[in-house]
């Protein structure tokens, strides 16, 4: 049986993909999880996941407390004695490639799930970028959750392609369709016709473009709705003062924070969008076609994955207002079209992104570098 550790620096980051972890552990996979004792840490006990060991990671910058959680990892590793330590989060991939490194772990992944640097200049940027490479070149081989995404990180960074891979056909965790199960979550008859959003509302998520594109919207569809979901992040990315006060007053618009349970509103909703500025993949898009919800989202590396263009929904030019809008009215008037692009997500999602999938293909990735 395969000893796996696998660090993340808050217990969210983990029971938001407990689909995943209980799957690998059921398939023969010793998993012990680590991170912060944070709020959600409680609930890690309720999941098949049985082995969890706390260790502070803070998600800022903070040497002196990096380095602590860097020599307490050190210590648990050199004892327990782990065939494969699995990092995802930004933070934890450089504390658990440090220590994995010192502690010589003999498979030393990490998956990465997009670059914070990617928007970002001066300073900043290049010490973000140094870090990634650094991740990359102290472990023995790491991951992506998209094809686009490697091949973007292998030219920024001039990386060697060997080191670099992703699984299957991308995603970090896959689908859990006991979840977003389609015959099993109630829908709304009747609703208005409704746009929907689901992530972190911050700048880099396009929240300005799209509550730009959809004040155009409205214009042509007066009766039409936006739904934005998930919890307004001010300290980290905040929104320009005119766009923070339009999130909460802009005609049309509900922004309803953080849902425990989005997949209730995301299955009553005409169209899905995300018009990120940078994105891993985009997993969000593939949990609104498990719903057969189509997507619109913005043509940038890990997006184009996740969505066939006119097969399984429509991308669009990054921060184009314009192309943007127009591509909302033509699903929102066109049911026929919606229901073609719903239909073949759903079906693609189904067959390829599936959580059993994924995991049997990253267990298979671990025996390969274990041999």
């Amino acid at each position: 049986m395969l000893k796996v550790a696998r660090v993340s620096t808050v217990p969210h980051s983990i029971l938001s993909y407990a689909h995943h972890y209980e799957y690998l552990q059921e398939s023969g996979c010793d998993i012990t999880i680590i991170c912060s004792p944070g709020e959600g840490f409680d609930e890690l006990s309720q999941t098949k996941v049985s082995k969890v060991y706390p260790l502070e990671i803070k998600r800022k910058i903070d040497p002196l407390n990096d380095l602590k959680s860097v020599y307490y990892l050190v210590k648990f590793l050199q004892k327990e004695q782990f065939d494969i330590l699995h990092s995802n989060t930004p933070k934890a991939a450089i504390v658990a490639a440090l220590a994995g490194f010192i502690a010589r772990v003999p498979v030393r992944l990490h998956t990465f799930t997009g670059q914070r640097w990617l928007t970002l200049k001066g300073p900043k940027r290049w010490l973000l970028m140094f870090i990634d490479w650094l991740v990359v070149n102290l472990n023995t081989h790491c991951l992506t959750d998209s094809p686009s995404q490697t091949q973007f990180m292998i030219e920024s960074l001039h990386l060697i392609k060997d080191k670099m891979s992703w699984i299957h056909k991308g995603s970090f965790a896959g689908i859990d369709f006991n979840r977003f199960d389609y015959d099993k979550i109630e829908k709304e008859d009747g609703h208005p016709p409704r746009i929907s959003f689901l992530g972190r509302v911050v700048n880099d998520k396009g929240i300005c473009e799209l509550l730009d594109a959809f004040a155009e919207v409205k214009k042509e569809i007066p009766e039409s709705e936006l739904v934005i979901i998930g919890p307004y992040e001010k300290e980290h990315d905040p929104l320009p003062q005119e766009y923070e006060k339009r999130l909460f007053q802009q005609a049309g618009v509900k922004a309803i924070g953080h849902h425990s349970r989005p997949e209730r509103v995301l299955i009553n909703s005409d169209v899905f969008c995300l018009p990120s500025y940078r994105e891993g993949f985009g997993s969000v898009v593939l949990e609104a076609a498990a719903l057969k919800v189509p997507s619109v989202a913005s043509n940038i590396y890990g997006l184009s994955d996740a969505i066939v263009d006119g097969e399984t929904g429509l991308l669009f030019e990054k921060k184009n207002i314009k192309e943007l809008s127009q591509k909302l009215i033509t699903l929102l008037r066109n049911k026929k079209l919606r229901s073609i692009l719903a239909e073949k997500s759903y079906l693609r999602v189904k067959q390829d992104f599936s959580h059993q999938v994924v995991a049997k293909q990253l267990k298979e990735c671990y025996l390969s570098l274990r041999r």
